[in-house]
């Protein structure tokens, strides 16, 4: 039996649990019954450095500036209030308030929710309500969506007579008008819709395309991922963005990431008022780019913290890697965090490096200048960053960095880090590279495509591995099998720079494998199991 047993470490720090914003059906208690006591508000009135600085400022690429996350002290839980508003149903409320803040939005974290429990979060005049959170969404963190609005309500209902609150607020994050308005509606006059007539050969890639909001520290930041697909086709689900799109991020900021699916209009007008997107929270960092972009192609692979749902009719976008000049092509993205949009270029990509007009064949980065067409003239803005571009076969071939085109210099050219760079040329370590995790078995493919990946198969392998256990654990790991462990196994492992981690085998024995991390630091551990052509990722918190 074939046991290469290699342990992937990430990074240490506490296990970043994130759970997505699937929410179960449900009404919050505010609209089904009167309340007799008013909700109590607390105003977040703390001075917080606002300032936004565009990316012609900033030497290098940034993210779009899209506002801040304010603590929320512990003290403030007790300023709830509890109600019972019938036998049996017992609710506890706070309100939250922000003097000029465009949109709030709550992060979570220490969520236990129980059964029947619900945890909602609405505006006051309850027209957007985000909800009903249950014990599907426990886990160390769960962030939410923006509501636009200055003031949001929390609720909590329990059916059980112990007053006690199982989660924590750790802060609440705020969107602000800072040198130009933000998100929704906001992109440039020359922006195209992905509904209107240049999306219509790329409806399945724009599935596959999110609006992503980057946490860190007390930062926000909009920017564009794309879900990719990967040469095992099992689903798994892997997001690429750019590397400048929370570079500094910490452990527990990726854990607060929000992805953003569907995020359209349903035609080629801009509505009148903002659609509802369907969004997930919660992420890993699994490899990048060198810092620089004179070093490093800018690229970003993280992975979601939950599998997607088939209602969000997820697709996993294709690439292609042999470097040859596209001929044509799209980008799809969110520019200023706005809905979904197109642009279109018709001239071939031109090999070069990052904002360096010199063609070079060896270059990091894909020159491209956009093309009018029939709805307009679109080009990319701040908060387009990380967004795929395509080539005529719908293959991912290069990821934003940054440029210089805009709606009145719609001229100029933007520039996109490489795919067939960031494979394997940012450095030897698997941490900056995409070879291993989107061909993990080395096959050498070069073009795989975008597939809806209807994962039936592969779903019935996934539901052979039951669980981890215990987790977390300060040494040992049982990996436990449904089904008699495979013949034919493989466990990878590297650490944060994508060395090889200490480990030991203890024993393989029927349904389980047992694995010793001990040797190393506390921190989060990625177990990936191959077999079968198939690929598992396991996380794992070894604590001291």
């Amino acid at each position: 039996m074939k046991k290469t047993l290699l342990i992937v470490f990430l990074i240490t720090g506490l296990l970043p649990v994130g759970f997505s914003q699937i929410h179960q059906e449900g009404e919050a208690v505010a609209e089904q019954y009167q309340f007799t006591d008013k909700t109590p508000f607390v105003l977040l009135d703390q001075t917080v450095d606002e300032a936004f600085y565009p990316e012609s400022e900033i030497s290098g690429p940034t993210a779009l500036y899209a506002g801040y996350i304010i603590p929320f002290q512990k003290e403030e839980m007790g300023r709830g209030i509890w109600e019972t508003v019938k036998a049996g149903t017992h609710t506890w409320r706070i309100g939250i308030s922000r003097e000029n803040a465009k949109a709030l939005n709550v992060y979570f974290q220490d969520v236990a929710l129980r059964n029947n429990e619900q945890l909602f979060i609405y505006n006051v005049d309850r027209t957007v309500v985000l909800g009903a959170f249950t014990n599907m969404n426990n886990g160390k963190y769960l962030a939410t969506e923006f509501i636009y609005d200055n003031e949001i309500v929390v609720e909590f209902s329990t059916q059980y007579t112990e007053r006690v609150i199982p989660f924590g607020i750790r802060g609440i994050g705020v969107s602000v008008l800072a040198n130009s308005s933000r998100d929704f509606g906001d992109a440039d006059f020359c922006e195209i819709l992905v509904n209107c007539p240049e999306g219509a050969d790329w409806q399945n890639e724009k599935r596959g395309v999110t609006r992503i909001l980057v946490a860190e520290g007390t930062k926000l930041y909009w920017c564009t991922g794309a879900l990719v697909n990967n040469a095992n086709l099992d689903a798994t689900p892997y997001m690429l963005t750019a590397n400048h799109c929370g570079e500094n991020s910490s452990l527990t900021d990726y854990a607060n990431w929000v992805f953003d699916f569907q995020y359209e209009s349903n035609d080629c007008e801009m509505p009148s008022s903002e659609p509802i997107s369907k969004s997930l929270s919660g992420s890993t960092l699994i490899a990048h780019a060198k810092s620089s972009t004179n070093a490093g192609s800018d690229f970003k692979l993280v992975l979601l913290n939950d599998a997607i749902p088939e209602d969000y009719n997820p697709y996993f976008n294709g690439w292609n890697r042999n470097g040859e000049n596209s001929p044509s092509g799209v980008t799809i993205h969110h520019p200023e965090g706005d809905l979904q949009m197109i642009s279109t270029y018709t001239d071939a990509l031109v090999s070069t490096n990052y904002l360096n007009p010199t063609p070079d064949p060896n270059g990091k980065y894909w020159e491209v200048r956009w093309t009018e067409t029939v709805s307009g003239f679109g080009v990319t803005e701040p908060g387009s960053s990380g967004s795929p571009i395509f080539d005529p076969a719908g293959n991912i071939v290069g990821l934003l960095s940054g440029g210089r085109a805009d709606c009145i210099n719609n001229d100029r050219p933007d520039y996109y880090g490489k795919f067939s760079y960031s494979w394997a040329t940012n450095g030897a370590d698997p941490g900056n590279q995409l070879q291993p995790w989107l061909d993990p078995e080395n096959s050498g493919i070069e073009i795989l495509k975008g597939t809806n990946l209807d994962t039936t198969g592969v779903k019935e392998y996934i539901s052979v591995l039951t669980k981890l256990a215990p987790n977390p654990s300060t040494g040992k790991f049982n990996i436990i099998f449904r089904e008699p462990v495979p013949d034919d196994i493989d466990i990878l492992v590297l650490d944060a720079f994508g060395k090889q981690a200490d480990f030991i085998f203890i024993s393989s024995e029927g349904k389980t494998i047992t694995l010793d991390l001990g040797q190393n630091v506390a921190g989060l551990y990625l177990i990936r199991i191959k077999t079968d052509g198939q690929a598992v990722i396991l996380k794992a918190l070894l604590y001291k």
